[in-house]
């Protein structure tokens, strides 16, 4: 029951490379165990190859569409160490002209230590603009996380990335590379805070620097499970271009999201529903700063 106990705790944790060899050597030693050999199965289950289809539409007021689609095969290359490819094809339209982009994607995550993981993925983005014409942009990105003790992570991000959320971004061809900074503390079972800073600069040569706090609490019961975040940032950007991206000079926003989510089959099966109400107000180059939720 110790061993058993010990290999359901390294599952739990992340660290399969343990528990696959533990719950490997339970069962061969006591083969009739039924919680034994149910764990065997749920974990050789979670180390399978799988393979996913996402389709999505966005729309706003301003008569922007974006359609998206990603097929996507993910395997574990060892026990903490995975591979995803991807496939994605974002389709924008605005005001009777569309654009095209397709993205290619390779990641690999791992978890080479117990306080560290580590994700890295490299892409090139294909994009066709309005007259037809195509060009071929490389990105890519990760991220390294170290875990200190069971309530306090540091994480640190980056990227070069094509900016895909609207027609006329595909048309010009812009992009994003960006570096953030985020620590997270869980100070109770249910409750986490986090603070985070980031900077960013656009292939236009415009530059963005950000910072931003969240608190989220999560009920005590399951089946549902029921969280609600209290997040308030803030943005400033060196210029106004109105080049296709929100770029105000001055922008902040405190918005509080309720979510309920469950699943069932060991996962095979969920939803989630959530929704967000808030607070947002920017200044503009013009300089009169806009009412809260005006103009947005």
């Amino acid at each position: 029951e110790a061993r058993l106990g010990l290999a359901r705790a390294h599952h739990g944790q992340g660290f399969d490379r343990a528990a696959l060899a533990q719950i490997d050597n339970i069962v061969v030693d006591h083969p009739s165990n039924r919680d034994a050999v149910a764990l065997q199965r749920t974990i050789h289950e979670a180390l399978r190859p799988r393979g996913a289809i996402d389709a999505s539409r966005s729309s706003d007021r301003g008569d922007n569409r974006v359609d998206g689609a990603t097929t996507a095969c993910s395997f574990m290359a060892e026990p903490q160490t995975s591979i995803r490819i991807a496939l994605s094809t974002y389709r924008a339209e605005l005001g009777g002209l569309d654009a095209l982009a397709q993205i290619l994607t390779a990641g690999l995550t791992s978890r080479p230590l117990s306080p560290l993981t580590f994700h890295a993925r490299l892409g090139a983005a294909r994009q066709e603009d309005f007259g037809g014409g195509g060009r071929v942009v490389a990105g890519g990105g990760g991220f390294l996380q170290w875990q200190v003790g069971p309530r306090l992570a540091l994480v640190g991000s980056g990227s070069r990335e094509a900016m895909l959320d609207t027609a006329p971004l595909i048309d010009r061809g812009l992009r994003i590379d960006q570096a953030e900074v985020r620590l997270e503390y869980l100070f109770r079972p249910a409750w986490l805070l986090a603070g985070s800073s980031g900077y960013a600069v656009y292939s236009d040569g415009n530059v963005r620097r950000s910072a931003g706090a969240s608190l989220q609490a999560r009920l005590p019961w399951a089946h549902p499970w029921v969280a609600a975040t209290l997040d308030a940032s803030y943005r400033a950007f060196d210029d106004d271009r109105d080049g296709g991206y929100f770029d105000p000079q001055r922008f902040d926003s405190e918005l509080l999201t309720v979510a309920v989510w469950d699943d069932y089959l060991d996962g095979r099966v969920f939803w989630r529903i959530e929704g967000t109400y808030g607070r947002q107000d920017f200044k503009t180059a013009a300089g009169a700063p806009a009412p809260a939720g005006a103009a947005d």
